[in-house]
């Protein structure tokens, strides 16, 4: 079900996209504070672009945008969070690759990041199949 406003944040969605703000503020953080290598830049490199999508389009759900608009925003959300969770992959592997504690704890919350990502990517999928009425019918008024 879609809401909107300040509902979407205590729907599924909206706990989900809060998460992936905390998961990926924390990822940036640990990111800054404990490395100083080319492998960290590309995962605080995502992270970064990770956090401000999702702080954007938060924003766009508790606004009521998405809900108000025509466009597919559900499978614009389907595929960016797809990328996103295989780039965060790839990145946290490269950085848990270096085998520092540092560097293995930033890509252990990278890789939790990018489940997150998987099961938004799950949601938005199954929200974007899902049939939406675009038209309500009424009853006519008919004489009798």
């Amino acid at each position: 079900m879609q809401v909107s406003g300040w509902e979407y944040l205590k729907s599924y969605s909206g706990v989900l996209k809060i998460a992936e703000e905390i998961i990926n503020i924390i990822t940036i953080l640990f990111a800054s504070y404990y490395g100083h290598h080319q492998k960290i830049y590309f995962l605080l490199t995502v992270a970064s672009y990770a956090t401000l999508y999702t702080g954007i389009l938060l924003l766009l759900h508790v606004s009521g945008v998405i809900k108000k608009s025509s466009l597919p925003w559900f499978w614009i959300e389907c595929v960016n969070c797809l990328i996103l969770s295989i780039v965060l992959i790839l990145a946290a592997s490269i950085a848990t690759s270096v085998l520092t504690k540092g560097f293995i704890l930033t890509g252990v919350v990278g890789f939790i990041a990018a489940g997150a990502y998987i099961l938004d990517t799950i949601d938005k999928y199954q929200l974007a199949v899902t049939v939406r009425a675009r038209y309500v019918w009424t009853t006519p008024n008919l004489p009798e």
